[in-house]
């Protein structure tokens, strides 16, 4: 039921704001009255969230709170996988009294075989928790409860979300670093209006493929990492990377929070926050000043985190269902297009929060907004977790059951590739035989342990000047690109003479999938100008001279005369788009229909 409310709040929100690119996100209203009064019950519930993660986010000007309302789908994070340890604690007790004796908790699997299963992974046997009792059973009363249960796999780092980071920032500099190399040709570390406009003669010699494009591989110093993905480099950490900025907040850690803000923002080391150095607004800062002497040391900026979050947002990872009601009216009112909206404000008592007025949407799945001198966005993935090998299983199970009888025992489970593995615990009943019914019942609760995760991703892209000229996001520096590359800079620039590279804003992104997020290695994605849809207004000659697809015909491009390229490009700026061509082809047409009722008079 409350994956159909989770459904029926996001695409309303989807139906309420479907709007371009760049237009104000709307806010998501409450899924059930029973979510909001979670919501509600927990300004208070500090620390114990149900549905909700809540970060600081270390932004260059002041910290922030952000609540992330995290589902997996449709259902609030913490039950899916809570829902499959009760399966697993209930499969392990084979005598159906309710606990755990010491036989069966030591054939519960260990914390190592989960997380190598769960992905995947073949040829890890299978490991019971053998000697360890007493790490299960902590009120030493001889039985394991499902609490304790639970509790144990916690403790071991087993819990509902895992948290993954990349810094890809070392990339992110190399690329922009050779624009500064090759432009800054006073070297004062700044770019001017001048320089920028030397970059088309000054970078197209790195544009190998002579397509009059270049992409981000190109612009790479000695073609280093032009592998399109890189790995995290943490597989999954208890908490968020403090390098990138986002510090998740939890109750029994936030004095030592409140000292690793404090130490990140105190600029003259004297042990204390003026208003100045964290730049909280003065009401807020003397609200948590309980002393009132101007300075917050670490103990009164504990209050810091016990308040309204700064920003709310819904995030739902997985899958979504289509059954809800409101699917139904959706595709009548001819939305069906429109998918499922994953990420939106969540604001429903409607409570002051002046920094979801910056919230951008960048599709259904995505927003964006600024805080100091990043850029951040949040995103959620319908992908579902696909990594754990069932039919693997399943095949081995057919090739060892040679008379198909639908069970076999242990040497010949042993004598199937890695079917073994698995046996002891799959033999419910302890007699030595796998039967096909006890397969499929490990395999479904297992499946569905799977895909009771969700990994969140936080990626740091670094400082990218490459995105800030990439007009379109294509992944390409087109011609018109590197000749209007200024006008895009000039907001970065401001009142100074030049773009310093601290300048350019950093680029944060906040991701949430039953699968790990895969990283850029560099910016962008290489793709053309579709002219589908277009090609009555576009002209077919065009489209064929456009050889890279970059929406403009340059003079190489140029099949005609010179005086015929100068006379299609009214602007005079040396390319012709699309709009000229299609100038072009309505007055032809309209002369020639001039002509034609000239002749008939």
């Amino acid at each position: 039921m409350k994956g159909h409310c989770f459904a029926a709040a996001v695409l309303l929100v989807g139906l309420a704001s479907s709007l371009p690119a760049g237009d104000d996100l709307g806010e998501a209203k409450p899924a059930s009255t029973a979510q909001a009064a979670d919501a509600a019950e927990g300004k208070p519930r500090f620390g114990e969230p149900i549905d909700y993660l809540d970060f600081v986010f270390l932004a260059s000007d002041r910290p922030v709170l952000l609540r992330l309302h995290l589902r997996n789908n449709g259902q609030p994070y913490r039950a899916p996988w809570d829902a499959y340890l009760q399966k697993l604690y209930a499969y392990l007790d084979t005598n159906g009294d309710g606990v755990l004796d010491k036989a069966e908790t030591e054939r519960a699997p260990s914390i190592q075989f989960l997380q190598f299963h769960f992905q995947g992974a073949i040829g890890f046997n299978y490991q019971g928790s053998k000697g360890q009792m007493g790490q299960f059973d902590t009120n030493k009363d001889g039985k394991v409860s499902l609490a304790e249960f639970k509790e144990f796999y916690r403790r071991g780092g087993l819990a509902p979300v895992q948290f993954f980071s990349s810094n890809n920032r070392a990339t992110a500099d190399a690329v922009t670093n050779t624009f500064y190399k090759r432009l800054d040709s006073n070297q004062d570390g700044k770019l001017s209006a001048q320089e920028m406009a030397q970059a088309e003669t000054a970078l197209l010699r790195f544009d190998l493929d002579e397509d009059e494009m270049l992409t981000a591989e190109e612009l790479m110093p000695g073609g280093e990492n032009n592998s399109p993905f890189g790995r995290p480099f943490n597989g999954g950490q208890a908490s968020p990377n403090a390098d990138i900025g986002f510090l998740e907040i939890k109750s029994e850690k936030v004095n030592n929070l409140s000292r690793q803000v404090l130490v990140h923002y105190d600029k003259n080391k004297n042990g204390k926050l003026s208003q100045k150095e964290i730049g909280l607004d003065k009401p807020l800062f003397d609200k948590l000043d309980a002393n009132h002497d101007g300075q917050l040391d670490a103990k009164e900026f504990t209050a810091f985190f016990r308040r309204d979050a700064d920003l709310e947002l819904l995030v739902g990872a997985g899958s979504i269902s289509q059954g809800a009601p409101i699917a139904g009216l959706l595709w009548k009112l001819g939305v069906s297009s429109l998918g499922a909206v994953r990420v939106a404000v969540f604001n429903p008592h409607q409570r002051s929060m002046p920094l979801a007025a910056k919230v951008k949407r960048r599709g259904p799945s995505t927003v964006a907004f600024t805080w100091g001198d990043a850029h951040i966005a949040v995103s959620a993935s319908d992908q579902q977790f696909g990594n754990f090998s069932r039919q693997f299983f399943e095949q081995r199970f057919r090739e060892a059951d040679v008379g198909k009888k639908g069970v076999v025992d242990r040497k010949q489970a042993m004598s199937a590739r890695f079917l073994g593995e698995i046996f002891d615990l799959v033999d419910r009943n302890s007699d030595g035989k796998m039967t096909q019914q006890e397969l499929k019942a490990y395999l479904d609760m297992q499946s569905e342990g799977a895909g009771c995760r969700i990994p969140l991703t936080f990626t740091d892209e670094g400082r990218s000047l490459f995105e800030v000229l990439d007009k379109d996001g294509d992944g390409r520096l087109s011609l018109r690109e590197l000749r209007t590359a200024w006008a895009r800079m000039q907001p970065l620039v401001g009142r100074e003479d030049g773009l310093t590279q601290q300048a350019i804003p950093r680029r944060l992104d906040v991701s949430a999938s039953q699968n790990p997020r895969r990283i850029r290695v560099v910016p962008g994605q290489s793709r053309r100008v579709n002219f589908a849809g277009k090609s009555r207004s576009v002209p077919l000659w065009f489209q064929k001279m456009d050889r890279n697809q970059d929406g403009d015909i340059s003079p190489r491009e140029f099949l005609g005369r010179d005086e015929d390229f100068r006379k299609l490009d009214t602007d005079g700026d040396g390319l012709i788009s699309t709009a000229e061509a299609q100038q072009f082809e309505e007055k032809t047409k309209k002369s020639k229909a001039q002509t034609a009722d000239a002749a008939k008079r």
